[in-house]
């Protein structure tokens, strides 16, 4: 999963945006789910549209944006005075502004909270709190069950709707303190097809039922949260810059506690499946990738086309390797007609490439092994170590089954096939024959 990329304005400050990148957005990781990093990036996306209207300084916007929830560290209720005092008090922004400058920074930032009764002091302050409102009614219901389930764990639903209806209400609602001040915005349409879904008790029901159960799952996989094992997964899952999970979060926690939360959660409906496939969380789309596998067993054709929708989302190996045999496999094995997996092998996605070969670990397991062989020489020239890997596994797999037709298809193409899909491939034939197989390179 790519990084989202910070918008600039103009040209920005490359060591203001090497401390903003390196120092401060780093400290929304811990915040509460709804004021995490993702937050503040969109706060800084959207303040970069809304200035490009006014005579204003892209750096000081960008700090604002930046800096505008940093308050949280110390307490909710304050955190706007807090976020300007924590710019008031950073020295090393005194590099870069004026003292005049910072303390109109400081203002805006304690000026962006909806609840605040009066109106920001400068264009930066409206700038920064219109940004902030976000006018999304998904992401208000989402935000405002997150907030729920963390501050008022006693409750029970029914109760936390309750709770739901009064924040929506008070602050959404016609009459509303919420306030919009930038007339460029599109928050003010926004807000008043929300206001409008708000006047249908029966859809804001179904909406915060959908989201409540979606956060209900999300949760119970945190509980299983290992700080060990979320310090060395991103590492093995490649998420570094230019690797191939870039990007991708994770909890840390172990397949088989992710098994017990989707056996536990089996019968929820196909539509929050697919939600829960959209999941920043690896671990969470690893639930919902583990659901649709369960849900394959009646519901065939809706699952293949939820899974097929969604490959850009099973954007890992192991995502694959739990699914593709389970579902595109199964699916395929008693079908004369098995082009989607040839048309997946052509794919520009390495994840499409990787589930055309590792689906047919379910046909090997039945016997059949041509579209193995015909997938596999097609795959052989992928410039990705990850294909190099899968298909030396299903060559190896077919092996096990017909070592005669491996050693058919090593004659043919030992000699130029990558080296570590040869590997694979011979892992299970003796020792001296190995040699002989790697010496023909």
């Amino acid at each position: 999963m790519p990084k989202p990329k910070i918008p600039y304005l103009y040209s920005m400050n490359s060591s203001l945006k090497q401390y903003i990148e390196e120092k401060i957005l780093p400290r929304y990781d811990s915040f509460d789910a709804a004021h995490q990093r993702d937050h503040a990036l969109k706060v800084i996306k959207e303040s970069a549209k809304l200035a490009k209207h006014y005579d204003v300084n892209a750096e000081m916007v960008y700090v604002i944006a930046a800096y505008h929830d940093l308050g949280l560290e110390v307490d909710r209720e304050t955190h706007h005075i807090e976020s300007a005092r924590i710019i008031r008090e950073d020295k090393a922004l005194q590099k870069w502004f004026s003292p005049k400058q910072i303390e109109i920074m400081a203002d805006a930032a304690e000026d962006h909270r909806a609840s605040n009764e009066h109106e920001p002091r400068s264009i930066y302050g409206k700038i920064i709190a219109e940004a902030d409102r976000g006018i999304d009614g998904s992401t208000i219901i989402r935000r405002t069950i997150q907030y729920g389930l963390k501050h008022y764990p006693t409750l029970d639903k029914e109760e936390h709707f309750e709770r739901f209806l009064d924040h929506m209400a008070n602050k959404y609602a016609e009459g509303g303190y919420l306030k919009l001040w930038i007339p460029e915005s599109p928050n003010a349409a926004k807000l008043k097809e929300f206001q409008f879904l708000l006047k249908n008790p029966k859809t804001i029901q179904q909406l915060f039922n959908q989201e409540w159960e979606m956060q209900r799952i999300i949760n119970e996989i945190k509980a299983y949260i290992d700080p060990e094992k979320a310090r060395i997964l991103p590492r093995f899952f490649k998420t570094g810059k230019g690797e191939y999970g870039e990007g991708d979060r994770f909890m840390g926690v172990t397949v088989p506690n992710i098994r017990k939360v989707a056996k536990s959660n089996k019968d929820v409906s196909l539509e929050l499946v697919e939600k829960l496939l959209q999941s920043e969380w690896h671990e969470v789309r690893m639930c919902a990738v583990l659901l649709l596998v369960e849900k394959f067993k009646k519901q065939e054709n809706k699952v293949l086309e939820i899974y097929l929708r969604n490959t850009a989302r099973i954007n890992n190996w192991d995502l694959i390797d739990l699914s593709a045999p389970q579902i595109a496999g199964r699916y395929l094995l008693d079908k004369s007609d098995r082009s989607l997996l040839y048309r997946l092998a052509k794919s520009e996605s390495l994840w499409e490439r990787r589930i055309a070969i590792v689906s047919t670990l379910t046909f090997i397991r039945n016997g059949q092994f041509e579209d193995t062989i015909a997938i596999s020489e097609r795959l052989l020239g992928d410039p990705h170590d990850l294909i190099h890997k899968a298909t030396g596994w299903m060559l190896r797999e077919m092996g096990k089954r017909d070592l005669t037709l491996l050693r058919s298809f090593l004659s043919k193409h030992s000699g130029t096939m990558p080296r570590i899909t040869l590997r694979y491939a011979i892992e299970k034939i003796d020792e001296e024959e190995r040699k002989f197989w790697m010496n023909r390179r």
